[in-house]
């Protein structure tokens, strides 16, 4: 009995080129099969390339013998899931720009080179043996030492430099020596497990006032669903509280945050309040850092290594492993609208996203923009208000002057010279 031919199996891809069309090419019957979201690398012409699987076909508009094989797949299992796939199609659509230079945004540039894969991650380290049996007392004198064992006695299982360094405060060069002494081992990196510590916190979260707490307890209360929250309020009155009381009712569930600003320069006074407060993995991923610093944070994230997210306007697209929340501080600014390749509104992509992954999303301001007031007004939005300064804070006094007419010194009237 004769076997009947086994059909042709083609990966169509999308490619970084500015061109609206997919590209197919053969793979071989002993290749195992990947699956959509993975990189493939390819030839292209003269050049080699890296592209995103978007289907496998049995049939192509170009005659078989035509068709190049593919070099290699770099994924296995894919960096991109269905819903990280379906999100950056209707980018593609909704802003009618090609579907491989949008796949292409989606990545950092260190995983855009088929020189690189995802082995190149942060390195993961488990107890020995011998460290597993260590006697903690014996450590009484050494409290670095002390901390690092304890934690990963307690947890068992080989975690990354960012979560021991955020847990237990442990720098390279104690890493080092409690792996010269065999205590400590750098292993494979595994795949993570949701955390959920009863110690989340470094320090305590502060009293909100009413409109404060009605925030945090209307976007809590969401979690899990799709809203969009505009929660617009006056210059010092506690938004970043908020936020951080919300972070919280997430990270207690297991689940990831994105934190978007739309400034570099406002990034390190947030990430520095966000260490303060939280016992969690942080990544930060903008422009000013290296091309590997980005890569490392983009992986932590995808792979569920970091539980919070702080970024620019590029780290829109990083895959969440298990989302949760997502957050735009200053959603009004112009930079969050990419003027250049893509032009695309981060603000307006990050609701579609939270849709698709059926999260909050919440959108911050102290002058909200046109389009989030809209929104707002028509219910689209729900819309929370924060109109007093919280704590201690006083509102500056106004008054109005009419200065024509009057002269000055230094550029400054009289009445703005005198004191009180």
């Amino acid at each position: 009995m004769t076997t009947p031919p086994q059909p042709n199996r083609i990966y169509r891809l999308a490619l970084p080129v500015p061109l609206y069309r997919l590209f197919d090419y053969l793979i071989d019957d002993s290749t195992p099969l990947a699956q959509p979201g993975a990189r493939i690398e390819v030839p292209f012409g003269k050049t080699v390339h890296v592209g995103v699987l978007i289907e496998i076909a049995t049939e192509s508009e170009v005659k078989l013998d035509k068709l190049k094989p593919i070099l290699r797949v770099l994924d296995y299992p894919p960096l991109l899931a269905k819903i990280d796939l379906d999100l950056l199609h209707w980018v593609s659509r909704y802003y009618h720009h090609p579907l491989g230079e949008v796949m292409n945004l989606a990545f950092p540039k260190l995983l855009r080179s088929p020189a690189l894969s995802t082995d190149y991650a942060e390195p993961h380290y488990q107890l020995t043996e011998v460290g597993f049996n260590l006697e903690l007392s014996s450590l009484k004198r050494s409290r670095k030492q002390h901390a690092v064992i304890a934690f990963l006695q307690q947890h068992r299982h080989a975690v990354n430099v960012a979560t021991l360094t955020c847990q237990t405060q442990a720098t390279p060069a104690l890493i080092k020596q409690l792996c010269a002494k065999e205590w400590l081992a750098r292993v494979a990196p595994v795949e993570a497990q949701p955390l959920l510590s009863p110690q989340l916190l470094k320090s305590p979260i502060l009293s909100a006032n009413a409109e404060q707490q009605a925030a945090i307890t209307a976007v809590s209360e969401q979690l899990g669903k799709f809203s969009v929250f505009l929660l617009e309020g006056v210059t010092g009155s506690g938004k970043t509280e908020v936020y951080m009381q919300i972070i919280q009712q997430a990270l207690t569930q297991g689940l990831q945050v994105l934190v978007l600003v739309p400034e570099i320069s406002l990034t390190p006074q947030l990430e520095q309040r966000f260490r303060q407060r939280f016992n969690v993995a942080i990544a930060v991923s903008h422009s000013k850092l290296t091309d590997k610093q980005r890569g490392l944070a983009w992986l932590s994230i995808q792979q569920g290594h970091s539980q919070i997210l702080l970024g620019t306007r590029s780290a829109l697209f990083t895959p969440l492993k298990w989302p949760g929340l997502i957050i735009l501080d200053e959603e009004h600014d112009v930079s969050f609208k990419q003027q250049d390749g893509l032009r695309f509104s981060a603000r307006d992509v990050a609701v579609m996203r939270a849709k698709l992954l059926n999260i909050p999303v919440v959108l911050g301001s102290a002058t909200p923009s046109l389009e989030s007031l809209h929104n707002a007004i028509n219910r689209r939005y729900q819309h929370l208000h924060l109109p007093q300064r919280a704590g201690l804070a006083i509102t500056p006094e106004m008054v109005l002057l009419d200065i024509r007419n009057k002269k000055s010194r230094t550029r400054f009237i009289a009445t703005l010279m005198r004191r009180n």
